[in-house]
């Protein structure tokens, strides 16, 4: 049976006892509807692994989808915007799938607890107003993602096939290998600005070819990494449109979206977009595997791309840690006490994927209150702090209390420039740096911790 993402599989039907699809080879398939043996046990485990697995999307994908959403303020809103939306997706798709009696076996497309790997699935990416821009893939296996609805190889040919005008940003993104093994394939994007430029600088003509030798023409000076964009051949783009990578070297590309932004006076317009992506490529785990996994704490390694079913030879940690009272913990936001009193009013959130700049008083022995907002419980999970200047020297390790706020005073003991990483994960084994990290920096001044100048 073909193993594909299960944000894209079709039930079919009920008969009998019995479920009617279609699997992924256009296959129909009869299986009886097994009820689980513990739905509330399952139905817990399964909310955790969809939250992992859209977590894990969007640490691949931050760098775009912490912008993407068109009147969502970038960030922590844009980040809470990503993780509802698909995983409400998966949700509706999995409990569809779950009614139609299909086994957890047979839904593919899922990241396991404690493992940090990237799945390809039909992601969200962004949402708006402009017009969306839908890729495809070839069946000859080109190694190239196609935008089918662009014709003609000039940028008014791009403009008119995609309803933009002069000056929209249109943004490559793609998945790309060649290495499948979970986790390791690259997030790759690359930005073109539909205003062809001459080599002077003054505007060119839009009647000016889009692609020549397989690479932006006249490019703008706004355009950015598309030194890296790589476009097929021309000679059928009236039959198959423009196709690309965001390599010059032949990697494959595995999922790809496009997205068009504008900016109308103070605003960004966005089109909506979700990931496209090859089935059947790479390791692709179950909901009934990682089910599995969880419920007897067996780690998969993520270089092989199935696991001994050896329930109960784990460690007693492991088992411990992945059994039902244990929250992968997925960080939402982090924010520290500017002032060094613990007052709301005085708490300054910090930028996912940015180094955090905070001054303290010139001495020792500084208090600065630092609060972490989890997305989901984080019941036996753990926290640390490393001093990333001080060959990563841990400076706070703690369990997480089952509470999805969680405070604590920190003394920061240093004198002079430290910077320090958090770091997050159901156990020892498997903290993942949470993408926060700060910078402190004593202060000649006086008073308490705040935002350097």
């Amino acid at each position: 049976m073909a193993k594909t993402g299960f944000w894209l599989r079709k039930a079919q039907g009920k008969l009998a006892g019995t479920t009617i699809y279609q699997d992924g080879n256009g296959n129909t398939v009869q299986r009886e509807i097994v009820a689980p043996k513990n739905p509330r046990t399952e139905a817990q485990l399964i909310q955790r692994i969809l939250m992992h697995t859209v977590m894990q999307a969007y640490s691949k994908m931050k760098s775009i989808c912490n912008h993407s959403f068109e009147n969502v303020t970038s960030g922590t809103k844009c980040m809470q915007t990503f993780l509802k939306r698909n995983l409400n997706f998966a949700r509706e798709k999995v409990s569809q799938m779950q009614s139609e009696g299909v086994s957890f076996y047979d839904i593919y497309n899922f990241a396991p607890l404690g493992n940090n790997g990237f799945v390809l699935n039909q992601y969200l990416l962004s949402t708006g107003s402009l017009p969306q821009i839908f890729t495809n893939f070839s069946p000859e296996a080109t190694g190239l993602s196609f935008v089918p609805a662009i014709k003609v190889n000039t940028y008014q040919g791009v403009i008119d096939a995609l309803g933009l005008k002069r000056g929209d940003q249109l943004t490559f993104i793609t998945i790309e290998g060649p290495n499948t093994v979970l986790g390791q394939n690259e997030f790759k994007y690359s930005r073109v600005i539909l205003d062809p430029t001459n080599a002077d600088g003054s505007q060119a003509p839009l009647s000016t070819p889009f692609i020549v030798d397989h690479a932006v023409n006249a490019p703008s000076v706004r355009n950015k990494g598309a030194e890296h964009l790589y476009f097929g051949a021309i000679d059928n783009i009236a039959t198959t449109g423009i196709s690309f990578r965001n390599t010059i070297d032949a990697n494959t590309v595995l999922g790809s979206a496009v997205i068009a932004s504008r900016k109308e006076g103070n605003d960004w317009l966005r089109s909506t977009a979700r990931l496209n992506y090859v089935a059947n490529i790479g390791q692709v785990y179950s909901l009934g595997e990682c089910l599995e996994t969880a419920k007897n704490g067996i780690s998969i390694v993520s270089e092989n791309p199935y696991y001994l079913n050896n329930a109960g030879q784990g460690d007693s940690e492991a088992v411990e840690a992945s059994g039902s009272d244990a929250v992968d913990p997925q960080v939402t936001s982090v924010a520290y006490d500017s002032y060094g009193d613990g007052a709301n009013n005085h708490y300054v959130t910090m930028v996912p994927g940015m180094l955090n700049a905070i001054t303290g008083a010139d001495g020792i022995g500084h208090a600065i209150d630092i609060k972490i907002v989890f997305a989901n419980g984080s019941a036996g999970g753990k926290l640390r702090i490393v001093d990333a200047t001080d060959n990563n020297s841990t400076v706070i390790t703690e369990t997480i209390p089952n509470t999805n706020v969680y405070e604590w005073p920190w003394n920061q003991q240093q004198h002079g420039l430290h910077q320090f990483k958090l770091y997050v994960g159901v156990d020892e084994e498997s903290l993942a740096y949470a993408n926060y990290s700060w910078e402190f920096r004593a202060n000649d001044g006086e008073g308490g911790a705040d935002i350097r100048p």
